[in-house]
């Protein structure tokens, strides 16, 4: 069954880069093969804008398969255009999650949950970052990606950005299960927020990644999100 699609529009075309009238789209979506087992696949969508009609489809690709996670969900794709191949890279940031167990007698929770970053330039290459890990935001600014991931209600959300996969950062005291990153010009003016869910009303807080207006501590939205039961 497919499930939560994105698509993306894209700079470039991988057919005839020259062409004006061209415009090309990434889309990606979660094949949910099992209750516990699901892979993300890709394909790209290239259409003629003199031409509605004229639609053409790529194969798709599993780009998840071998990533050793039995579930790959909560997908976020950005495009970074790159100049010198006249092409489009494509990053894929999304949950992986395996080894289930039985919680009761109707759920299956996984033992392992992980932030996982693929990228089209390095195929076969999986970054996995975080433990028990609920969500995950991928978003650009015109310089720079920050990939970002929340964990529980008391831990700080964790982030790693195009300067170095290797080096993981905390967002001071930002916390929440529901991490989501703003995309914006430049790098000063990137927030994340989050969801606190541990009590309710859910209040909305949010932080400069990078210190931008001043605002470097935890900030909340007055509004607030009520759950209605």
């Amino acid at each position: 069954m497919s499930f939560n699609p994105v698509i993306i529009s894209g700079n470039s075309s991988p057919y005839n880069t020259a062409a004006p009238d061209r415009k090309y789209f990434h889309l990606v979506w979660e094949e949910i093969e099992e209750p516990t087992r699901s892979e993300l696949c890709y394909l790209t969508i290239e259409a003629i804008t003199t031409n509605p009609n004229d639609i053409s489809f790529s194969n798709f690709d599993i780009i998840s398969r071998n990533s050793g996670y039995e579930r790959n969900t909560m997908q976020n794709v950005v495009i970074v255009y790159d100049p010198s191949s006249f092409k489009d890279v494509l990053y894929v940031g999304w949950v992986g999650q395996r080894k289930f167990y039985p919680l009761n007698a109707n759920d299956l929770v996984p033992d392992e949950s992980r932030a996982v970053l693929w990228i089209s330039s390095n195929r076969g290459i999986f970054n996995s970052y975080g433990d028990d890990v609920q969500s995950v935001s991928l978003n650009k600014c015109n310089t720079r990606w920050t990939f970002a991931w929340a964990r529980s209600n008391d831990l700080p959300v964790q982030y790693v950005d195009s300067r170095d996969l290797r080096t993981i950062y905390n967002l001071g005291n930002l916390t929440g299960v529901d991490v989501h990153i703003s995309n914006v010009v430049i790098p000063e003016d990137m927030f994340a927020f989050t969801i606190n869910t541990s009590a309710s009303p859910y209040p909305i807080n949010y932080i400069s990644i990078y210190g931008s207006n001043n605002v470097d501590k935890v900030q909340t939205i007055k509004t607030k999100l009520l759950v209605k039961k």
